[in-house]
């Protein structure tokens, strides 16, 4: 049995882990209690002893879309001083390309007056393995946890690999892919999410199109999805701390090479401006429907990044919101994920706890968690009662808009 120590600046994050509670809800209270060999520290000297370090902390951008690795670099400073002869350290967090190289590596040679082992460097007593691993871990998906992932490793050298592919594969079912070398692991990382981050960018920019000519953006997917190869992806907000942030660690590099990566640069403006758009098609069929925006009120259902978790970093929510008030209209939220503390910390608006409210002009179902799909045909009609005309826009098409059939009802999709 191996055993393993959790580490973390956030004493209430640990404090919540000790008592076997997740408070993302990814690991559940049983599996955390049944891990006799797992403990969890905010004290670094518990790091002492320990011969692998797998280093998982956020990799942000600042306010200027700049690349901002100040956590990673303080991880780097911490965990330095106890490596020891032939430890391993591998970095999980998303970087460009050359960055563990770069930053990472020099700072813990440095500390730790150890060398990192390369395939020039004929092995000695004073070396330890550096590696790079990028997470893979889908937030809300209950069907494919870490285990039922391919893991993408790679080493600084042959026998860093060996050794790196050994660890993860004690815990990774799906198989483990060797990438050779750490810069394509790192590369690797960024391109899974810029793919996906172009891909929707494109449904996004086609939306706005379809949008304007008075075409059913949904029901164009659903035909062109009949041929074998089309890729299904949807418009939508991109917001969280991967897909709306990774790209711009690639277009800082390729800026500071000197290389044109105008696609992505395009995607990122387009998903950008994305919750100004959606915002903007709110306040046009309010004022089709004759709604004043300083009389018309708004629920917001969900307000975290994505469907079924409870992290709001970086969500475009609170942009689409901004939004709307910006033009005077009156927003309450509602997210059955998260805390009515949370959501008060994070948002001005007024917090609704139940949807059987019927004093709204519109609802906006922001984010298809579960709960939003199980709600019934009965609970939308009641919301109808009273209105002249209930509009629901269903930014994440969670809603069987053939079920409804009243004439106060309008349903919207992007």
């Amino acid at each position: 049995m191996t055993k393993v120590s959790g580490y973390d600046l956030n004493n209430t994050l640990v404090k919540s882990l000790k008592g076997d509670i997740d408070p993302n809800n990814e690991v559940s209270q049983q599996d955390l209690a049944s891990a006799h060999e797992l403990s969890f520290h905010n004290d670094i000297k518990n790091l002492k002893g320990c011969n692998v370090y797998i280093v998982c902390v956020p990799t942000p951008v600042d306010q200027n879309k700049v690349p901002n690795l100040t956590h990673l670099i303080k991880a780097c400073k911490d965990i330095a001083p106890y490596v020891n002869n032939d430890d391993v350290v591998v970095f999980e967090s998303t970087v460009y390309p050359g960055a563990t190289e770069k930053i990472c590596i020099p700072i813990l040679e440095e500390i730790s007056g150890k060398t990192c082992l390369t395939d020039n460097l004929a092995k000695t007593s004073n070396i330890f393995h550096v590696g790079y691993s990028p997470e893979r871990i889908n937030p809300g998906d209950k069907d494919r946890n870490i285990s039922d992932i391919t893991k993408v490793t790679s080493g600084s050298s042959q026998t860093s690999q060996i050794i790196i592919k050994k660890i993860y594969n004690k815990i990774i079912k799906a198989g483990v892919h060797n990438a050779g070398a750490i810069k394509v692991a790192e590369a690797a990382k960024v391109l899974e999410n810029i793919q996906r981050d172009v891909n929707i960018a494109l449904m996004n920019e086609f939306s706005n199109l379809c949008n304007k000519i008075g075409i059913d953006t949904q029901e164009v997917i659903r035909a062109a999805k009949t041929k074998w190869n089309f890729l299904h992806f949807t418009p939508g907000l991109v917001g969280g701390h991967c897909i709306g942030v990774d790209p711009y660690y690639l277009t800082d590099l390729a800026h500071r090479e000197n290389c044109d990566v105008d696609l992505i640069r395009t995607a990122r403006l387009i998903n950008e401006a994305f919750p100004v758009k959606v915002a903007q098609r709110i306040l046009s069929k309010l004022l089709e429907n004759e709604i004043l925006p300083n009389k018309a009120k708004i629920l917001i259902c969900g307000v975290t990044f994505k469907e079924n978790v409870t992290d709001i970093r970086n969500s475009k929510v609170k942009e689409l919101i901004d939004e709307l008030v910006r033009w005077n209209i009156h927003v309450s939220v509602h997210d059955p994920n998260l805390p009515i503390s949370i959501i008060r910390e994070n948002f001005s608006e007024n917090i609704i706890q139940d949807l059987n409210k019927n004093n709204f002009d519109a609802i906006v179902f922001a984010v298809g968690h579960e709960q939003f799909k199980a709600i019934s045909s009965l609970t939308i009609q009641n919301l109808c009662l009273g209105r002249q005309k209930l509009i629901i826009f269903d930014l994440k098409s969670i809603l069987d808009k053939r079920t409804f059939s009243n004439d106060e009802l309008e349903i919207l999709t992007l």
